[in-house]
């Protein structure tokens, strides 16, 4: 009866809140009497310290991300913190340079003239990264649409920020997101599906032929203005795309937010 109580006791983590640290002897004792086939002394010491070392963790560990405000070193020169969308951290088509430096700009924006201008050797010790990496990570911003760079003779660099709600990259990648979201409502995984079609050359047609919705067009083009009414933006056609492929895949239905008239074209023909 004994060795059934000690079983349950440590198999439920138990046993050690009933011994304090400093009571080896004892822990060794009870817990060789749940060893005593094999006599696996060796294995009872290892169970003891890695239980106080978990405890120990758990302690070190911080439980709300506010106390990591109060956990940096007292003599940190960088003690802000820059506020990055989610929409940035969370988008797929941005490598981890480009967040970072991302991020790096941001920081260092200066509101009043309206831009970033940190040196490039500045920006290559951030990143920790040489001429030829950095200029591309530069250039992938500026390709994808998030930054605008512009030289000035004698001076850095000035680097612009585009509105968010403009990026392609970032309107396609929340639209999958939300195309996600639907279908983990209906406990469908479509991960799979997913995958495929932003590795797909339908996706980079989506990229390179983007039209922003209307709410967020700033400067709407002459084929907008010609077909207002019967353009659909194109995460709009990208919901659908991704509604019919899960369709075709997997005889499945996932709703997506796109209300579509009867009878009513989109102002352009998709290749696929």
């Amino acid at each position: 009866m004994v060795i059934k109580i000690l079983n349950y006791l440590w198999k439920h983590n138990l046993l050690f809140d009933l011994l304090p640290p400093m009571k080896f002897g004892g822990f060794l004792f009870i817990k060789s009497l749940l060893l005593i086939k094999n006599r696996n002394y060796s294995s009872t010491c290892n169970d003891y310290y890695s239980v106080i070392n978990y405890k120990e963790e758990v302690k070190m560990s911080i439980k709300k991300k506010e106390e990591v405000i109060r956990a940096i070193p007292a003599n940190t020169v960088n003690k802000g913190f820059t506020q990055v969308s989610d929409c940035i951290t969370m988008c797929y088509d941005l490598t981890t340079d480009e967040k970072t430096l991302y991020t790096f700009i941001l920081k260092n924006y200066n509101d009043e003239v309206g831009y970033s201008f940190p040196s490039w050797e500045y920006i290559k010790f951030v990143l920790n990264r040489g001429d030829g990496k950095t200029n591309e990570t530069l250039k992938g911003l500026q390709e994808k649409g998030l930054i605008r760079r512009r030289k000035t003779r004698g001076k850095n660099n000035r680097y612009y920020l585009n509105p968010l709600n403009e990026v392609p990259c970032i309107a396609l990648s929340e639209a999958t997101f939300q195309f996600i979201k639907k279908a983990n409502e209906l406990d469908l995984n479509v991960w799979d599906v997913v995958k495929g079609v932003i590795k797909s050359e339908n996706y980079r047609y989506f990229k390179d032929n983007f039209i922003p919705h209307k709410k967020d067009q700033v400067d709407i083009s002459n084929f907008l203005r010609n077909n207002e009414e019967n353009v659909m933006c194109t995460t709009d056609e990208y919901l659908l795309y991704l509604q019919q492929s899960v369709i075709d895949k997997m005889d499945e239905v996932v709703p997506v937010p796109v209300y579509v008239e009867k009878n009513t074209k989109s102002g352009r023909i998709l290749p696929f």
